[in-house]
């Protein structure tokens, strides 16, 4: 008789476990030394938790993209100016590619899915250690920063307004993920409540589009009855009116307003200066010689170039040119085909098309007025939801399916 031999530990709980403890360290973060801060250690053994799992799901599909996403890290090391910042960035994009690349492997995230679903208890728990962090942050002047002229940002525990943010969503996506499944309750909606506030007293305008898709998720899908919707439309549009009245968001689009009318540059300063930087990234790219087309310059290249170019030390706000610059077409292209075997998962593995747009919505905008891998609290943000709303259907709960093994006409690209 076959005798199954179970793995004493699970590389995906121990993945979904550090992101859990990712959360909480990202939210709590100034209140660590400065010389012992959680986040990188959690941040390295991310890193190769993601590599641990994807080697442990490992199959004939998975090599090319592993092989190519190697390389280009590879490239980038020989090309690159300053190795830290090349590490960090590479690092990210190696995480990226390599965890939305499962995200299409059907028992892969089944078993994600399932990983997560044990683990409710240290989900409560992080949800209610993060949401806690966030109301005493509200108390503190500290968590509190002037930035885009007079008025106070709220930043909390976080080094910047868009860590906060990312941060934030994380949370959020966890707390979706807990209220899915959970029967309703009056009280849930307050769940969410802290992290709205916290993102539109942050003033972070890039988040606006993530707010609104984390909104229509929970309404949409994890209200049950069309009447409660209605009925909670007056508590949401005086939620609305309080956000364009009384939040820090509103007080950067109004300091924005004026300063586009003592400027020529308008588009410029409503995009906070990035068409500027934009236009001058896309520039040097089209200059590049035919290597570096393909392979680009190493990843701390924008940052370079911004620098010397623009006088500020930035990346380009945008993955698309991010990557050009960074790793060239194959980078890109690499980039680019790892997403649309996500989104193409997420179409033919959740019912009807408007929480696939959602979806996707949630990651494109991102993506091209911010940036998406460089965020990866917000990375991981997307993969919680994206498993939350998948699922994972009954037969895919066998002992072949919970190992990797087996082929699925779901399975992606």
């Amino acid at each position: 008789m076959r005798v199954l031999h179970r793995k004493k530990w699970d590389a995906a709980a121990l993945l979904l476990i550090t992101v859990a403890l990712y959360t909480v360290t990202t939210l709590s973060y100034t209140l660590w030394p400065a010389a012992v801060s959680p986040n990188r250690v959690l941040g390295f053994f991310l890193f190769l938790e993601i590599l641990v799992f994807y080697f442990d799901t490992l199959r004939r599909r998975d090599l090319p993209v592993l092989a190519l996403c190697a390389f280009i890290s590879m490239v980038s090391f020989v090309l690159c100016g300053d190795l830290a910042q090349n590490l960090t960035d590479a690092t990210y994009f190696a995480a990226t590619v390599l965890l939305l690349w499962k995200l299409s492997d059907f028992w892969a995230s089944c078993r994600l899915y399932r990983a997560l679903k044990a683990l409710r208890g240290l989900l409560c728990a992080v949800v209610a250690v993060g949401n806690l962090l966030l109301v005493i942050g509200f108390c503190v002047p500290a968590c509190y920063v002037q930035l885009w002229g007079v008025w106070q940002y709220y930043q909390g525990f976080t080094p910047s307004t868009h860590t906060l943010c990312a941060g934030v969503c994380l949370l959020l996506a966890l707390t979706l993920f807990l209220l899915r499944d959970a029967v309703f309750r009056l009280w849930h909606p307050l769940c969410l409540l802290p992290g709205l506030a916290a993102i539109a007293m942050s003033g972070a305008r890039t988040y606006l589009v993530s707010v609104l898709v984390l909104v229509a998720l929970y309404i949409l899908y994890e209200m049950p009855q069309v009447k409660l919707r209605f009925a909670l439309l007056p508590a949401l549009l005086i939620g609305a009116v309080c956000f364009v009245l009384f939040s820090g968001m509103t007080a950067k689009l109004a300091f924005l307003r004026e300063s586009a009318a003592l400027s020529d540059a308008v588009l410029a300063q409503l995009t906070s200066g990035r068409m500027e930087f934009w236009v001058l990234d896309l520039d040097a790219f089209l200059r590049f010689d035919f290597f570096h087309l393909l392979f680009g310059q190493g990843f701390d290249y924008p940052y370079w170039l911004n620098e010397t170019s623009y006088g500020v030390r930035i990346w380009a706000h945008n993955d698309v040119l991010d990557l050009l610059l960074g790793a060239g077409v194959w980078g890109t292209l690499l980039y680019g085909y790892v997403l649309f075997a996500s989104f193409w998962t997420l179409f033919h593995r959740t019912t009807g098309w408007l929480l696939p747009v959602l979806l996707t919505t949630y990651v494109l905008f991102a993506l091209l007025v911010n940036g998406f891998f460089g965020y990866q609290h917000y990375v991981y943000s997307f993969f919680v939801l994206a498993l939350t709303f998948m699922g994972a259907p009954e037969e895919a709960k066998g002992e072949e399916g919970a190992y990797g093994g087996g082929e699925c006409d779901c399975a992606g690209v």
